[in-house]
């Protein structure tokens, strides 16, 4: 599906929002954690409905968009994955990260790095917003929520209202790959229910 650019009058596939959205979390991120993050298989979709994690508890890093009016959207990666973060963040050795990784619980220590690198992420979908589509937005965290497999994360939502949802396999460093999951809320300008052909 397409939409039209407000600004630029330009077409942007779905997926193309969400690959770039996605590359440039992976790029900041994978700055701050010293380990490029490969993402392949993006996936878009438009959704009603907030997406689910799968095959284990979920870590949902919250984002606030605030251009006319405040909307909301998440990205969503499994535990250990976040667990793998964390740990890289803290400059952990290699056996450490990789005990954390079996761990089913964040200790205050990676629960501190996961709020910091969901700002990070905030951060660089802000830049994402205004270097793509020339969208000036602030763009905040939500702070961090553990979410238990197949349950929805807890934003602001109203039930029914659009998202684009974008998904891609990610590796880095010795973690196995994992699913990042984005949750895009309608963007003025990036993303509207209103199709065109």
């Amino acid at each position: 599906m397409t939409v039209r650019t407000a600004q630029t009058g330009i077409l942007h596939e779905d997926l193309d929002v969400v690959t770039h959205a996605l590359r440039r979390v992976a790029g900041r991120l994978g700055a701050l954690v010293d380990h490029d993050i490969a993402l392949e298989g993006f996936r878009a979709e438009r959704a009603l409905q907030r997406p689910v994690g799968r095959g284990s508890v979920h870590v949902s890093f919250r984002q606030r968009y605030l251009l006319d009016a405040a909307t909301h959207g998440c990205l969503l990666l499994p535990l250990a994955a976040a667990q793998s973060l964390a740990g890289h963040f803290l400059m952990l050795p290699a056996d450490e990260v990789a005990a954390r990784r079996e761990r089913p619980d964040l200790d205050p220590l990676a629960k501190d790095a996961l709020i910091d690198l969901s700002g990070f992420a905030a951060r660089a979908l802000q830049q994402w917003l205004l270097e793509d589509f020339g969208v000036t937005a602030d763009v905040r965290t939500g702070g961090c929520q553990g979410v238990r497999e197949a349950v929805r994360p807890a934003f602001p939502y109203e039930e029914g209202s659009p998202l684009l949802v974008g998904r891609a396999t990610a590796r880095f460093g010795a973690t196995p790959p994992f699913e990042w999951i984005l949750a895009l809320p309608e963007l003025p300008g990036v993303f509207e229910p209103e199709l065109v052909s």
